[in-house]
């Protein structure tokens, strides 16, 4: 089994992909992270899974100094399912715990980006399931490059 992730820009932008051949763990999350980004990470790192992925870094920070003054909050779309009794997940990673990613009391960001983004990756799952490993990745490498230009020439007004 497997399952494809992908960071995406708060654009749209995909910036990276890599398959995880196991589960969706928050280690390899947080070594893909520091796999994409190995000189300066981002500022703010939305995720869904950011409760645990928060408690990983803090657990294993003597490791994890390059992650401590990154902000990763949940996803706006996530957040209204975390737990209300889950005191680490609403004190750490909400995202309305973190004045600068407001301004004027609206969003800086698209917290959504990635969940859209995935919605559409997902549309390609019955056309990649039997293909071979090389194709596989070929065709959605591709996929991903067409759409980034895509969404380049939009943002650009192109």
């Amino acid at each position: 089994t497997h399952n494809d992730q992908l960071i995406v820009g708060t654009c749209g932008i995909i910036i990276a992909q890599i398959t995880f051949y196991h589960s969706e763990s928050v280690s390899a999350v947080k070594q893909f992270i520091l796999d994409t980004f190995p000189g300066k990470l981002l500022d703010v790192i939305f995720y869904d899974n950011a409760c645990q992925l928060v408690n990983h870094i803090w657990k294993e920070k003597e490791n994890d100094k390059a992650l401590m003054n990154t902000v990763i909050p949940v996803d706006a779309f996530h957040s209204c399912s975390h737990s209300e009794q889950d005191a680490f997940c609403k004190q750490f990673t909400q995202p309305g715990k973190f004045p600068e990613l407001k301004k004027d009391g609206h969003w800086v960001f698209n917290s959504s980006a990635a969940e859209l983004t995935n919605i559409w990756y997902g549309k390609f799952a019955s056309i990649c399931r039997g293909m071979h490993a090389v194709r596989y990745n070929y065709f959605l490498e591709e996929m991903v490059r067409l759409r980034n230009i895509w969404l380049e020439k939009k943002v650009d007004g192109s």
